[in-house]
């Protein structure tokens, strides 16, 4: 899988990455992770 995202996302995760000794690919794996498990669709009106 490839994944695109903007540079400063990506300069994000990689502080992220130096300052927990994580690897940037399992930060963002986290990060997915999180957002799916709290993700909540609201119906929009007439739905």
């Amino acid at each position: 899988m490839t994944l695109r995202i903007d540079r400063e996302l990506q300069e994000e995760f990689d502080k992220l990455s130096a300052k927990s000794d994580r690897s940037r690919n399992e930060l963002m794996c986290m990060a997915l992770r999180y957002a799916l498990e709290h993700l909540e669709f609201i119906p929009e009106a007439g739905e």
